[in-house]
């Protein structure tokens, strides 16, 4: 799961861990990060994403004909940018370290 505006990166949410009950509290901001797990940005944990939109009744998912991009152009963001979002923190540091 994205935190909003990918301030906190990725979080994955496993079934078993979570009280039915607390189903609901659990896919919100403050939920995710009692009861998932945060993910570290690489390909390696998150693997490949695909655009999904997720309602109550239904997953729908978003195909496109847009080719998906190569990398990041880092010369369009500034220190701020890459700071406030943790996934571009911690892309631009293994790549820059």
């Amino acid at each position: 799961m994205a935190t909003p505006g990918l301030r906190d990166g990725f979080y994955e949410l496993n079934p078993r861990h979570i009280p039915i009950k607390r189903w609901t509290k659990a896919i919100t901001t403050y939920g995710v990060t009692k009861w998932g797990r945060r993910l570290f940005t690489s390909y390696e944990e998150i693997g490949k994403i695909d655009l999904l939109i997720v309602t109550p009744t239904q997953v729908i998912n978003i195909k496109t004909s847009v080719p998906r991009p190569q990398g990041i152009d880092w010369s369009h963001l500034n220190s701020k940018a890459i700071k406030r979002m943790r996934p571009l923190a911690e892309l631009f540091r293994s790549i820059h370290t």
